[in-house]
Order: structure tokens, then C-alpha cells, then sequence
């Protein structure tokens, strides 16, 4: 129990990305929802999700993907932001090439990436994702 004369716990600044409006839990249940649905999700629906249209969300997106990956990755989910994309790759869930050298550099980032060709870790990636909300907890 802290003492009486203790000071509050430092408050925590918010991110850039909840600063720009971006909220985890919303973000979190549109993903868990698409992932359940065994369906890719486009970068616009993630902002749509959080009430901002796509001239706000644009530069602070990477940073809030990357608060997901973490927050999953400490809550044994696989990798949040395998099933985000473009939406031109919606029925694919392929990623262009930019997109996908960031996404494995977040995974190796997180020790997650096991050195397989990029585009068979994301696919792999994807289908952990879809399989863990369908058999695990929290899906």
C-alpha cells in the first residue's frame, strides 16, 4: 500500500498516435472483429474505426500499429497488423513492398520474424492470426 504522503504514479503521456485520436481498444476490436470474419482490413477502416478520416490518420498510423504489435505481443497474439493493407489488396492481403520490409522489420524488431521469405512470413502471420481468434482466447 503506498504511503499516505507518496505522490501520485507519473501520468503517461499519450502517444502520437492517441494524440492524433487513435484509441488500442477500438483499434483492437476492429481488427479481432475482421480477423474473425477470416478478412483483410484496410488502413481506412482502421481510421474509420477511430472516428478520423484518412488526412489524420495517415502519418500517425505506423506509430499506432506498432503500439498493437506491442500490445499483442506481450498478450500472446500474433501479430496484429498482418491482416492490415491496402485496399486494393483487401481480397489478397498482400502487401506492397514498402509495407511489407516494415512489417517484418517490427517483427524482427520484436524477435518475431523467423528469417522465411517476407511475403511467406506475412502469409503465415495472417493465418496465425485468424486461427488464434477462432481456437484462443481473446478471439
Amino acid at each position: 500500500m503506498p504511503r499516505p504522503d507518496a505522490d501520485p504514479p507519473p501520468k503517461v503521456a499519450p502517444s502520437p498516435a492517441e494524440r492524433a485520436g487513435f484509441r488500442l481498444e477500438r483499434s483492437l476490436g476492429c481488427i479481432l472483429g475482421a480477423a474473425r470474419q477470416r478478412r483483410f482490413l484496410s488502413y481506412g477502416e482502421l481510421a474509420w474505426a477511430n472516428g478520423l478520416d484518412w488526412a489524420a490518420a495517415r502519418r500517425p498510423i505506423n506509430a499506432h500499429l506498432w503500439d498493437l504489435i506491442v500490445w499483442g505481443d506481450r498478450n500472446g497474439f500474433p501479430i496484429l497488423s498482418a491482416i492490415v493493407v491496402n485496399k486494393m489488396h483487401l481480397l489478397t492481403g498482400r502487401m506492397e513492398p514498402e509495407t511489407l520490409k516494415g512489417f517484418v522489420a517490427a517483427a524482427r524488431r520484436l524477435g518475431r520474424y523467423d528469417g522465411s521469405e517476407p511475403a511467406v512470413f506475412l502469409r503465415a502471420q495472417q493465418q496465425a492470426l485468424f486461427d488464434h481468434v477462432r481456437d484462443g482466447p481473446g478471439g
